[in-house]
């Protein structure tokens, strides 16, 4: 399906794409709109300086729309955090290694530290997202096409975070570890918060 969706989109545009895959694009569009429109910004608030405050007081500069907080020692991690990176044409997402001192008091400062063991952990102007919730979450971030998943919406969220922690609890085992952050490029390291 994301094999047809690609051909209809590049080779024949939006307009002649076969009737299948315009139904889910609409859909993954009508999705992010539910999404968007949905959505309470109630925990944010402006600073003096430009940025904006989560209601447990945690401080993020003016232009950055979320922080992820990945194990840094997990090569899927490290993998899938360089792959949003690059896909973050609007510079707006942040990084940081669950194990350093900037990720664990981002971690307590929102009361998710003990969710961290087996989820990657988002915080938006929206709150904390968690599991598969965090992934929908980076994708409403980066925007127009990776809003397209918000289609798998439709799979309860039991069924998502089932799928979520399997992987998890494996991704040491099929993937291997790392050393700390050690496959995030040079180019990209300023995006990643690290121990001063």
């Amino acid at each position: 399906v994301r094999a047809c969706v690609c051909v209809c989109v590049c080779f024949r545009g939006v307009g002649s794409a076969c009737w299948s895959c315009k139904s889910l694009i609409y859909l993954g569009g009508y999705a992010s709109v539910l999404l968007f429109a949905s959505s309470e910004i109630g925990s944010q608030k402006l600073t003096a300086k430009g940025g904006w405050l989560l209601e447990s007081g945690f401080l993020f500069p003016e232009g950055v729309d979320a922080l992820v907080i990945f194990d840094g020692a997990c090569v899927l991690c490290n993998r899938s955090v360089v792959a949003i990176l690059k896909a973050d044409k609007r510079r707006a997402i942040r990084v940081v290694s669950r194990s350093s001192v900037a990720g664990r008091t981002a971690l307590t400062a929102n009361g998710a530290l003990e969710c961290a063991d087996g989820s990657i952990v988002v915080l938006t102007q929206r709150g904390v997202f968690t599991h598969s919730d965090a992934l929908f979450e980076i994708c409403r971030v980066l925007g127009f096409p990776y809003t397209l998943v918000f289609i798998g919406i439709i799979v309860p969220q039991t069924i998502r975070n089932r799928i979520y922690a399997w992987v998890a609890g494996n991704r040491l085992r099929w993937f291997g570890q790392t050393a700390e952050c050690a496959l995030i490029p040079n180019e990209l390291r300023d995006r990643l918060l690290e121990d001063t």
